[in-house]
């Protein structure tokens, strides 16, 4: 007698063969019970092919999909670990900026000031890039650490260097966005040093030009120090071109 007939509809030895319940990874299934047609609907190849695997003894190449293993999410970071993650990446990118400074150190220190760390975090969106350049009377010292000015916000580029600068440059017919005293000052940060420039062009290539902190007796010359690749040196008060900048520094106590 023939096994199935041609007016059997397509699917219907498929089905049976799906839905047959197998009793300890085994079951009794003719391979010959299947017909090429049954195997053209998708949902019933899969379970079919499953069905037989188990019959011929290899279960786990033909597992249905919903069945395998689902991987476990990873747990999304929230923006202060990426944050944290990508400073520290900073960090460990420039080692000779913080010789024998540890970065748990930094960390430990950072989450214990909150209204410091935002100040950073602040400096940071705005292009700072800022990396820590060592450790002085028991305080990291935080400087923007940018390479290239056009990696810097434009409010913070094109700038005079204090506001008698900027008033000044509008007299010569520029257009400042500002001054890097006042920006600074409103941040509740600091400009840094022009000992910090120095460190940072030995160990990167610099793009640009940044306003330094300058003493009183040299600001009444009616200049101010500013930083380049080659070194430091200075330029009237009032200079403000695209490619100016600025140099922040913040200091944070540390925290055993």
């Amino acid at each position: 007698m023939e096994r199935r007939t041609a007016q059997a509809p397509a699917g219907v030895t498929a089905l049976k063969i799906a839905n047959r319940t197998v009793d300890d990874g085994k079951t009794a299934v003719d391979p010959t019970d299947v017909r090429a047609e049954d195997l053209e609907n998708a949902e019933l190849k899969g379970k079919v092919e499953g069905i037989l695997a188990i019959a011929n003894g290899d279960g786990n190449k033909h597992v249905p999909e919903q069945e395998q293993p689902v991987e476990a999410s990873k747990p999304e970071l929230t923006p202060e670990q990426q944050w944290f993650g990508e400073f520290k990446a900073r960090f460990d990118a420039l080692p000779q900026l913080h010789k024998g400074v540890q970065w748990a150190d930094v960390e430990k220190s950072l989450k214990a000031d909150p209204e410091q760390l935002r100040k950073l975090q602040t400096l940071d969106e705005k292009g700072h890039n800022m990396n820590v350049f060592g450790e002085e009377n028991g305080e990291f010292i935080f400087v923007s650490a940018w390479r290239d000015y056009k990696k810097v916000s434009p409010d913070h580029r094109n700038i005079a260097y204090d506001l008698e600068g900027q008033e000044l440059a509008k007299q010569y017919g520029y257009n400042p966005h500002g001054n890097a005293v006042d920006i600074i000052k409103s941040i509740g940060a600091d400009l840094a040093d022009p000992k910090f420039h120095e460190q940072l062009r030995r160990e990167i290539a610099v793009n640009g030009w940044a306003w330094l902190k300058t003493d009183a007796a040299t600001r009444k010359t009616g200049d101010a120090f500013d930083g380049f690749n080659d070194g430091t040196t200075r330029h009237a008060a009032y200079f403000c071109y695209a490619d100016s900048s600025f140099r922040a520094a913040l200091r944070v106590s540390w925290k055993a």
